[in-house]
């Protein structure tokens, strides 16, 4: 299994990285909150422009719109944890390393032996 794009190669350093540590919801936070600072900032702009234009309920519209991506990160975060198990189980993690080209290095066999 060789990923062919830099998407796929991304998608296995996470799940490595996830295996390899302690992932809660600060880690998600602080790995994207360059993401949300944008968000912030496009949709906290569009809703001051809106506002002082006297259109309240578009501002409130968009302090809307930030609110759902929020929650619905949250609850995408929340879903990969209680699946994590099932996922971790069915992964051939010696194909992620072959296709990284990072060395074996297993928590769960150095606990084993």
């Amino acid at each position: 299994m060789d990923p062919q794009t830099r998407i796929d190669k991304v998608l296995l350093k996470q799940l490595t990285i996830q295996r390899r540590t302690s992932v809660d919801i600060g880690w998600y936070y602080r790995r994207f909150w360059p993401y949300y600072l944008i968000q912030i900032a496009l949709f906290g702009s569009l809703a001051a422009i809106f506002w002082n234009a006297g259109s309240n309920e578009m501002a409130v519209g968009f302090v809307g719109l930030f609110t759902g991506v929020f929650l619905r990160d949250i609850y995408w975060f929340r879903m990969s944890l209680k699946s994590w198990r099932t996922l971790e189980a069915v992964i051939d993690w010696n194909l992620v390393d072959i296709s990284l080209d990072t060395p074996k290095n297993d928590p769960h066999e150095a606990s084993e032996e």
